[in-house]
């Protein structure tokens, strides 16, 4: 018997133990915890989001306790009284904000206490604080607001369904007419895009010089090497556009024309093509790094452009000097010519412009291979 009767003691005792942990437990979450606690009530006037006692309650964010009751107001069904603790020195002023926040993927709701004037008094200085007021919409989630936009949405196509149907019905009558005529309305855009769009300017023709290539078979091969150097010229005549000189003595352009290159690359090129025509294809070249040539021809462009004369013509000049690679200027000459041109336009010029260098470059040859290549100065 005293057996069983210290068993019964210590099963007890256990008990007693299993339930001091519980209302431990409970005091700590519900109660005040380890801090000194102060009671408030909360009125809402709206739904207040599945909100229960133990909730959370926060205070710009950081918690401060928990939700003790939450109750529906005897007289009044649209009132429920929500009863907090929270920790004694959390400043509460008498406009601070009341709302349910929904925390977490499962949406538990918790007391969200936010702001307050800092020149109303401290509600936790009273010994009797006031209530705390929630705004009419405090306790909405996302649901409850989502049914309201759509309600509020449902009334407005409700009280104007008539107007609506009128809108539709006077769309599809649009739409149809413009079905019927979408021809004719294919024809005013096309003519409003031809009379506002800006013009599509034409591409400019591009013009080139023709190298001279009829020349007697030479009667012995050349001896020596000849450079034909990067042509010099005023900045007038580094250009590709073609040039008109007026009778007062002014430059323009000639417009809708333009050369293939620059004049001074143009012309270089062309000179040497001229000697490769005339059979010196092994003995002359451009300025390339590391060829020691025997001469240099350098050639000064002065001028390339229609005179608009009593009688318009095309005038090519340019002074050419051979330079022996000891730095002797071994000959040197003026080369010229002139073709009249019938009208000044970008086509004629062109044409006459070319017929003028084919003169000069046939004359440039022989003269160039005369010294360089047969040692004969001019």
């Amino acid at each position: 018997m005293e057996i069983k009767a210290r068993y019964r003691l210590i099963g007890l005792f256990m008990l007693f133990v299993i339930g001091m942990g519980f209302v431990f437990v409970y005091w700590l979450q519900n109660a005040g915890g380890l801090t000194e606690r102060k009671t408030y009530k909360i009125r809402f006037t709206d739904t207040v989001g599945g909100l229960l006692a133990g909730a959370p309650v926060q205070f710009n964010g950081m918690r401060v306790g928990e939700v003790t009751d939450v109750v529906i107001d005897r007289n009044d069904p649209h009132l429920i009284m929500v009863t907090i603790g929270i920790d004694k020195t959390t400043p509460l002023r008498r406009d601070t904000s009341v709302r349910i926040d929904f925390q977490g993927l499962t949406g538990s709701a918790a007391i969200a206490l936010s702001g307050g004037s800092p020149d109303l008094p401290k509600l936790n200085e009273m010994a009797n604080p006031p209530e705390l007021v929630a705004g009419a919409s405090a306790g909405q989630g996302l649901s409850d607001m989502a049914r309201e936009v759509l309600g509020r949405l449902d009334k407005i196509f409700s009280d104007n369904s008539s107007d609506l149907h009128d809108t539709i019905a006077n769309f599809k009558s649009f739409s149809g007419a413009l079905a019927k005529n979408s021809d004719k309305i294919d024809t005013i855009l096309s003519g409003l895009e031809k009379t506002f769009a800006a013009p599509t300017k034409a591409p400019i023709p591009i013009f080139d010089l023709t190298a001279p290539h009829d020349f007697p078979p030479l009667t012995q091969p050349p001896h020596g090497q000849l450079v034909v150097a990067d042509l010099t010229t005023i900045l007038l005549f580094d250009t590709q556009r073609l040039l008109l000189r007026t009778v007062s003595g002014e430059t323009r352009t000639i417009e809708d024309g333009q050369w293939s290159d620059s004049l001074p690359r143009l012309i270089q090129e062309r000179l040497v093509q001229t000697f490769e025509n005339a059979h010196y294809i092994g003995s002359v070249s451009r300025s390339v790094e590391g060829l020691n040539a025997d001469y240099q021809l350098l050639v000064d462009l002065r001028t390339f452009a229609i005179v608009q004369a009593p009688e318009p013509h095309a005038e090519v000049e340019f002074a050419a000097k051979l330079l022996a690679k000891d730095g002797v200027i071994a000959g040197g000459r003026l080369f010229e010519a002139s073709v009249p041109v019938k009208t000044v336009d970008a086509v004629a010029a062109a044409a006459a412009l070319g017929q003028a260098f084919t003169k000069t470059a046939s004359d440039v040859v022989p003269w160039a291979a005369g010294i360089a290549f047969g040692g004969k100065p001019r």
